[in-house]
């Protein structure tokens, strides 16, 4: 940006642009083509391949100065605390037009810091009685300004270590009624608190930054103590993540902080082993369910974060731990979704066959090495899965007279 300023005493005008200074002749054409942006056409000179003909002026900034005339009206009164306040207070705010600012200022006398900060505290009220200091914020933008700040206190409140530590005695201070299993009331206890520890850690610990994560395994290990001990909170737990709330994704795939993706792996790796312990259903319900997202996010989703996939991958090789879990995952037909997902498709697309829901064409495909490291569960689960099954049927019996 430049400005302009004239030299009383010759008439000359100086142009200011940052660090350069030289005169400038006053006409309108040198105004429009200095103030006013717009576009212009580039000399001969200046034209290069690169650059278009027609180029647009990003200088358009100019300043004004304006300087009081001699005739300016004297006060009427040489009282100095009105000379410090009222006059002030007109010249600052009254309906002149603009801001002005004497050549020869009225000199001031020196008063103490006690009078010069009762002046401006009468200033102040002054300015009060004459409405100088109206809020003249819209209503829409003083809501939205009020909401903010509310939130902003809200926020400020609740993410904080002594509110964490406070909502986990909470979920633990039940903990001798729902480890119990004779007490009456322990299913009811067991699911409040494993219902306010699992809402508190997946909408506000696992999204909060590291320093008030520092405490995440005595959450995950609360956690998991009334899983193992609580029927009623397993199956709760179980069925929220079945029924189609949008936990298992961000949590177990997108998530950059590894730490998260780890403590969600475990939490979800221990309910479904506890549900599985307490006898429920694996072929239908929300743990078949839970199976069948996970299945449907590897065309797509797994690859697409595949630099953090890991942890998925974990959660596969913890389930097909449990001989239960591994036959149920056989018969989701798991191994040859984590084949073709690995290698690409094991045969061409049959116009006869149907497709299996869980499976999909794909090339075959490459890894990076980045890539492959995150593979390891993949690859232990994989083994699991074909260490399970029964070869016996492939087996051939060979006579001794064949065997000579």
């Amino acid at each position: 940006s430049s400005s302009s300023l004239p030299l009383p005493p010759s008439g000359r005008w100086l142009r200011f642009n940052d660090t350069l200074v030289d005169e400038f002749t006053m006409s309108d054409a040198a105004v429009e083509a200095e103030c006013f942006g717009g576009s212009y056409k580039a000399k001969s000179s200046d034209i290069h391949a690169s650059h278009p003909e027609m180029r647009v002026r990003y200088w358009n900034a100019y300043m004004l100065f304006y300087e009081a005339m001699d005739g300016r009206p004297k006060p009427l009164t040489k009282d100095p605390q009105r000379l410090g306040s009222v006059d002030s207070l007109g010249s600052a705010v009254g309906g002149g037009g603009g801001v002005s600012s004497c050549s020869s200022p009225l000199p001031s006398p020196s008063l103490p810091p006690d009078d010069k900060l009762s002046q401006l505290q009468a200033l102040v009220q002054k300015g009060e009685k004459r409405r100088v200091f109206v809020d003249t914020m819209p209503p829409q933008i003083q809501r939205s300004v009020n909401e903010e700040n509310l939130q902003f206190m809200c926020n400020r409140d609740v993410y904080c270590s002594e509110y964490f530590d406070f909502v986990f005695n909470l979920t633990s201070a039940n903990r001798n009624i729902y480890l119990d299993n004779q007490h009456p009331d322990q299913g009811k206890f067991g699911v409040i608190s494993l219902q306010l520890a699992i809402r508190f850690l997946f909408h506000t610990s696992f999204r909060t930054r590291k320093k008030l994560r520092v405490d995440s395994d005595k959450w995950v290990h609360n956690i998991e103590s009334i899983l193992r001990c609580c029927k009623e909170a397993c199956f709760w737990l179980v069925s929220q993540l079945g029924s189609g709330v949008k936990y298992l994704k961000p949590f177990l795939l997108e998530c950059p902080n590894k730490e998260v993706r780890v403590n969600f792996c475990h939490i979800i790796s221990c309910a479904v082993q506890c549900y599985c312990g307490f006898g429920g259903s694996t072929d239908e319900g929300p743990l078949s369910n839970i199976i069948d997202i996970l299945m449907q996010m590897l065309d797509k989703d797994v690859v697409d974060n595949c630099k953090h996939c890991a942890e998925y991958f974990e959660f596969f090789k913890n389930y097909a731990s449990n001989p239960q879990g591994c036959k149920h995952l056989l018969r989701k037909e798991l191994f040859v979704s984590l084949v073709e997902f690995l290698l690409g498709s094991l045969s061409p697309p049959s116009d006869t066959v149907p497709p299996s829901p869980h499976h999909h064409h794909h090339p075959p495909r490459r890894w990076s090495s980045n890539q492959v490291k995150e593979f390891s569960p993949l690859h232990g689960t994989i083994s699991l899965l074909v260490r399970s099954c029964d070869m016996s049927v492939f087996e051939s019996e060979s006579t001794e007279e064949e065997e000579e």
